[in-house]
């Protein structure tokens, strides 16, 4: 399970900290749609 861990890490870090829209806004993005699934993030 670590190594799966680590790999997903790798792979989602790179789309959470890379792109053009700031990391802040994929943040806002991230609150916003937890909020309106009732998800309490």
């Amino acid at each position: 399970m670590p190594q799966f861990f680590a790999t997903f890490m790798e792979f989602y870090g790179s789309l959470v900290n890379k792109g053009r829209v700031p990391l802040r806004v994929k943040e806002l993005a991230r609150i916003r749609i937890a909020n309106l699934n009732e998800c309490r993030y």
